[in-house]
């Protein structure tokens, strides 16, 4: 009598465990990173927080050490780290038409960066990103604005 008592707990012990404990389960949903927004007119623009998210995801696969642009078209703009964008963009003059700067800084106008992710037609090369999408209206007002704001390291 004494091993049946045994059975019979042993068995509602692994019941007990592998149902639950009885216990209610509570779901609770992961914690979401909401994506960087885009700065609303009039606000100002930082490199690292607003204008590199749009770099890494749309143009640092081909622009970086070994990418694309470097091995096949010679181009050593680096859009991978918000570091070296500033330094291969900012007041860098084009290897692919020497009249033309990259990022003049306070004018997106001149900025050959901007035309040519803005533009079917730019004056130098093909549209950006190559073998992509456009960028969106807003990921290319982004870069704008922070070309007309003065294109800080920031």
């Amino acid at each position: 009598m004494r091993m049946r008592i045994i059975k019979v707990f042993s068995w509602a012990a692994v019941a007990w465990v592998a149902f639950g404990c009885g216990m209610t389960t509570v779901q609770v949903p992961p914690v979401q990173t909401p994506p960087p927004m885009n700065p609303g007119p009039g606000q100002p623009v930082s490199l690292s927080q607003d204008v590199q998210p749009i770099f890494t995801a749309h143009c640092a696969s081909c622009h970086r050490d070994g990418g694309g642009a470097a091995v096949f078209f010679g181009i050593k703009i680096r859009l991978d780290s918000s570091d070296d964008a500033f330094s291969t963009l900012v007041n860098q003059t084009s290897v692919q038409n020497s009249s033309f700067t990259l990022v003049k800084p306070s004018d997106s106008a001149n900025s050959l960066l901007y035309l040519k992710i803005s533009s079917n037609n730019p004056p130098v090369g093909s549209r950006m990103p190559l073998l992509s999408s456009p960028l969106s209206d807003s990921q290319i007002q982004t870069i704008k604005d922070w070309i007309d704001q003065g294109a800080a390291d920031n």
